[in-house]
């Protein structure tokens, strides 16, 4: 059937997955906190207004950076200001998980 091949062939779009495991779609630069001008938005008392920013480096990396938030980011457990990040990493903003998936 070639709508099933289109879709298989077609890129997938990168997500982030909260601990609730609502998928987030994400785009080439994305600014997380709980701002309203914010893009992804999340209403959690240990994320800061302007938590983090994802940038896109390529089809496989992003750039994941801390914007001085008061209870800071990690990524799979270590403590970051600036990191590349990719498939299955684990992101905290304060104690609030999100995964990444690429595909």
């Amino acid at each position: 059937m070639p709508e099933i091949e289109a879709a298989l062939a077609a890129p997938r779009q990168p997500v982030l997955v909260g601990p609730d495991g609502d998928a987030m779609p994400i785009l080439d630069l994305v600014l997380i906190g709980r701002s309203p001008d914010c893009d992804l938005i999340l209403d959690h008392p240990q994320v800061s207004r302007h938590h983090a920013e994802l940038l896109r480096i390529d089809q496989v990396t992003f750039e994941l950076r801390d914007l001085g938030s008061t209870n800071g980011t990690t990524v799979n457990g270590v403590p970051v200001r600036t990191i590349h990040v990719g498939d299955g990493d684990e992101i905290r903003l304060g104690n609030f998980p999100l995964h990444l998936y690429l595909s």
